[in-house]
């Protein structure tokens, strides 16, 4: 993955660049004859200044001693083209929008997914997305026989899911900006629309700035279905008729932000209803075992597995895991030293600089340079919604706290979306927010 490289970098010392931005995406495992597998995986790679999106290919081999490498050899199959350039505004490297799903289409052909990495003309100063010299906001159509690779499909933001059902048919899962999170059917030379048109609206409910019909997508494939509000669109499976005869003609898509499973029915090409399913968790990654059971991933470290309870009453309701505590440690490159306020400017701009600055400029939110100890609702000639306009006194930490989980004060009114943060990361926000300045004197706390 080029990590040496990246870490003797200028960007690794880069307050704005994060390593969680720089990673592996996928792993799809297919059966190579007796006990080999092929094990594909989709990840970045940092090479000569600048970042690739690498399908690489290794030979696994199972026996009684478990699954190892048979040889340790990693072959590349694929690489982006252009590399993706280092940003020069926001997110150094926005790889949480890289996509970045492998799907086998058939025996000789993979399906990956790449998303825009914000490059859409508003949060990147270019828009790749229908581009047709660059491979990102593509699915790419991969050859195992030569390498050869084309564009499949076009127009994609952010794809978080792709599955090629046991019909043929292509879906895929797509964060929206804010609204507008789809599920598409995808079919070959189609375009999808991104970055000119979404259901979804720009950050702070304003039009998306490209789309001549807001809320319509004119001229190009619309999505089967469109959550709004969005729900954090993540992987999308097709569960075992066998084990959940229920759920046949259905697909099963996870959320993160919904913390909900949704079971969509299918009729053909079409989706006709979203049937919501709470599981209070954050779902990062969904699959379909083998013997037809749904694994989930969340994002608070649970493995959840959904199986048919008439079938399996005399079943044990739990087991173990065994061996998670013997994973190795992160090497010494992997590792940041770095003090809480450079991790807290991380923390800022990843969840923050999207609508807000600490230079004193307006974007969707007010300037945040100097905000503790500023009055509350006090930044000249910014259209503050009641929430924040009528409230008295100062920001203080804690006061900043509950306007960011929405908790009381009559917060939970803000037009500002809620933002979850750990303990950790709040902690570093406060330090960073204290190393801005206020605009002025009389902003400051007294």
């Amino acid at each position: 993955m080029g990590l040496e490289e990246l870490t003797q970098s200028e960007l690794f010392q880069d307050p704005i660049f994060q390593l969680s931005e720089f990673r592996t995406f996928d792993l799809l495992s297919i059966p190579a004859g007796g006990n080999l597998y092929d094990l594909y995986v989709s990840h970045h790679r940092y090479r000569n200044g600048c970042f690739e999106v690498v399908v690489s290919h290794t030979q696994l081999a199972k026996d009684d001693a478990g699954v190892h490498a048979v040889s340790g050899a990693w072959d590349e199959i694929f690489f982006t083209d252009p590399c993706i350039p280092v940003k020069s505004t926001g997110m150094r490297l926005a790889g949480h929008e890289g996509g970045g799903r492998l799907a086998r289409l058939n025996g000789d052909t993979l399906l990956l997914s790449l998303g825009a990495h914000q490059f859409d003309g508003v949060d990147g100063p270019y828009q790749v997305g229908q581009d047709n010299k660059n491979d990102l906001s593509k699915i790419i159509e991969i050859s195992l026989k030569d390498g050869s690779h084309s564009f499949y499909a076009r127009g994609f933001r952010n794809p978080q899911g792709l599955l090629v059902a046991s019909d043929g048919r292509v879906w895929e899962t797509e964060h929206g900006p804010r609204g507008g999170d789809e599920v598409n059917l995808i079919q070959q030379g189609k375009n999808y629309g991104w970055p000119i048109a979404t259901y979804g609206t720009n950050y702070g409910a304003v039009p998306w700035p490209f789309n001549p019909h807001p809320g319509k997508q004119v001229g190009f494939e619309r999505p089967r279905f469109a959550f709004v509000p969005s729900i954090g669109i993540s992987n999308l499976i097709e569960p075992s008729a066998e084990e959940f005869p229920e759920w046949d003609e259905h697909l099963l898509v996870a959320s993160l932000a919904g913390n909900t499973l949704y079971a969509l029915k299918t009729e053909g090409d079409d989706i006709t209803y979203a049937e919501p399913i709470s599981i209070g968790e954050r779902m990062r990654d969904i699959i379909s075992l083998s013997d037809g059971r749904v694994a989930i991933i969340t994002d608070s470290g649970w493995l959840i597995f959904i199986r048919n309870g008439d079938k399996h009453r005399d079943k044990a309701a739990s087991f173990e895991v065994a061996n998670l505590t013997e994973r190795p440690k992160l090497q010494a490159a992997e590792s940041i030293p770095t003090t809480a306020e450079v991790t807290g400017s991380r923390v800022f701009f990843y969840y923050c600089g999207t609508c807000h600055t600490t230079d004193g400029k307006t974007l969707v939110g007010p300037p945040l340079n100097g905000v503790l100890g500023r009055r509350v609702g006090s930044v000249a000639d910014y259209p503050y919604s009641a929430a924040l306009a009528d409230v008295k006194g100062r920001w203080t930490p804690s006061r900043l706290r509950k306007l960011l989980n929405h908790d009381g004060a009559g917060f939970d009114e803000s037009a500002m979306p809620a933002v979850s943060l750990y303990k950790d990361q709040f902690q570093a926000l406060v330090a960073y927010l204290h190393t801005t300045e206020a605009k002025s004197a009389e902003d400051r706390l007294e």
